[in-house]
């Protein structure tokens, strides 16, 4: 179980999110097929969070929050599965406001609708991964 004051904080960046854009940043997880992992810098620590399935589509779906130090290691941690815990819905939230937040969603989709109206497309990106999944 997670200490007080690691859900407090988490409590907070929940609320905080509602009212503003937090620096969320991406770790791409290379084996999730490309699902990422947020984390952003607060203080002497960092806050990480993820989740085993982003589209809730598994009933085993669940989201993870970590308090790591700057260095890495770990201090507390919250797992929150669908059915079992009374923190999946804010750490769901918390996720997906940092998934907005990390890609400035409405900034990306703005522009590709701009490049849609008017008929320009772009080149993709090189692949990333073999046939195995494996990043080269």
């Amino acid at each position: 179980m997670a200490s007080p004051q690691f859900l407090h904080l988490l409590d907070q960046l929940h609320e905080t999110a509602e009212r503003r854009r937090l620096p969320w940043q991406p770790v791409r997880q290379y084996a999730s097929g490309g699902r990422c992992d947020f984390r952003i810098a607060l203080g002497a620590g960092i806050v990480r969070i993820e989740t085993n399935d982003a589209d809730e589509q598994t009933l085993d779906a669940r989201y993870t929050a970590y308090l790591t130090t700057r260095d890495g290691l770990l201090i507390d941690e919250v797992v929150a599965r669908r059915h079992e815990s009374d923190y999946y819905p804010m750490l769901r939230e918390i996720y997906h406001r940092a998934l907005v937040a990390a890609f400035e969603l409405s900034r990306m989709v703005d522009g590709m609708q701009e490049d849609l109206e008017s008929g320009k497309t772009r080149d993709l990106p090189k692949e990333q991964f073999n046939e195995d999944g494996v990043p080269f």
